[in-house]
């Protein structure tokens, strides 16, 4: 084919990063931008997420990044009814031990010096925010009630309806092959569509990210890192709520009401890493395997009496994003006109209003206004090695439990 499709911003990923970017670009006044998509928008792992936005975070520009996007889908939801799934429920971070209830503090005084409402609740407190719980050895709980849930596809296709409302294209059915390159700079990139040349190319594929990079010469330590969770049957609504969306590090789960059941998930008790090429390469690819995950669903159960009584539906299995260190990847890198935006490490959703705003104002050189140097993809050196089969599993060996108790980082 031998179409050249012309613009200022090519953004390669529909998903949640992709459209978010492209949704602030276009609030920018930013209207000459291409989103390439090799499936519809939000069919890579964004529609399998669970859809917490949670801004706890142990990282100041974490909280500052979910801040915004927690703010941004309860404005969207407000505009336009049902268009995001927002809940608002607010979320409770439980505690079984006194060495959590003092991470806790700590980090309820980060989020409060952020502007994020916090507490910390205990006893009547407690049983009043949630009376569907059983607080049985429930030390403390950090309570947000600013924070909420969505339906990431239903929200990944707000932002790209505000995007293609001001005019912005979305290329959907549509695959980026190869980025050619001249003198060590991109001079188009080859898609299914035909070639496609850019003042700016941003790389936002989720798992896929380290395959298209590859083609102009980069590497990434990124890999794919399999998400879970499963849902359960039916549950009356007297039985369900009032129900915040809930996460217990010390059990290493998390737990939301969606529609009229409860979905749980397992924060990597057992975790499940691959290669990019080695991820289910097909529209919505996952497994649908109901296991109780590694121990989870029955800890989940004594907390939520109504899992238990209602019993399991399905399962969602999936793959996402994720860094060797634990961190987003965001900006620029050492080819001219080229960003990557990737490693969603199981948050990405709650950052991504965030994410897109602040790479849409570098984007047209205005300040991101969130401190982005944690996430910067220089800080793996000039070189960066890409993951291979022999990193896969020096990650997997060192891998820790994300919910560790660990110190802010302001």
């Amino acid at each position: 084919m031998n179409d050249v499709i012309r613009c200022r911003f090519a953004i390669v990923g529909g998903g949640l990063w992709g459209t978010s970017i492209a949704y602030h670009l276009a609030d920018l006044g930013v209207d000459d931008v291409v989103i390439v998509e090799r499936w519809d928008i939000a069919d890579g792992s964004s529609w399998a997420a669970a859809g917490f936005v949670g801004q706890v975070r142990h990282r100041r520009s974490d909280v500052e990044l979910i801040k915004y996007s927690a703010g941004l889908y309860a404005e969207l939801e407000s505009a336009y009814s049902g268009s995001t799934g927002w809940g608002g429920e607010g979320s409770l971070r439980i505690s079984y031990t006194s060495e959590r209830s003092a991470e806790f503090s700590l980090l309820a005084e980060q989020c409060t010096s952020l502007g994020v409402p916090t507490s910390i609740l205990r006893g009547l407190e407690l049983a009043e925010i949630a009376p569907t719980l059983n607080l049985d050895g429930v030390d403390s709980a950090l309570w947000l009630p600013t924070d909420g849930s969505i339906v990431p596809e239903k929200l990944a296709r707000m932002l790209a309806s505000g995007a293609t409302a001001a005019g912005i294209q979305v290329l959907a059915d549509v695959e980026a092959y190869r980025f050619d390159m001249k003198a060590a700079s991109i001079s188009g990139l080859e898609s299914s569509a035909g070639r496609i040349v850019a003042d700016h190319y941003i790389v936002a594929a989720g798992m896929f990210t380290p395959q298209l990079i590859a083609t102009a010469g980069i590497g990434l330590p990124l890999y794919a890192r399999q998400a879970n969770y499963v849902v359960s049957n039916s549950v009356p609504d007297d039985r369900l709520r009032p129900l915040p969306t809930v996460r217990v590090p010390d059990q290493q789960y998390y737990a939301r009401a969606a529609d009229s059941r409860i979905a749980v998930g397992a924060t990597r008790r057992a975790p499940v890493f691959a290669l990019a090429e080695d991820v289910p390469n097909g529209r919505r690819a996952h497994t649908n395997a109901i296991t109780d995950l590694g121990g989870v669903v029955p800890d989940a159960e004594r907390l939520i009496p109504a899992l238990a009584e209602a019993g399991l539906s399905h399962a969602v299995t999936a793959f996402e994003s994720a860094t060797s260190d634990g961190r987003f990847i965001i900006g620029p890198t050492q080819v001219p006109a080229l960003t990557v935006v990737a490693g969603g490490q199981g948050y990405g959703v709650a950052a991504a209003g965030g994410i897109g705003r602040a790479v849409a104002r570098e984007l047209v050189g205005a300040p991101a206004e969130v401190d982005l140097s944690d996430y910067r993809p220089s800080r793996f050196g000039s070189a960066p090695r890409s993951v291979d089969a022999a990193l896969l599993e020096d990650i997997r060996q060192s891998y820790g439990d994300r919910y560790r108790i660990a110190a802010v980082q302001s």
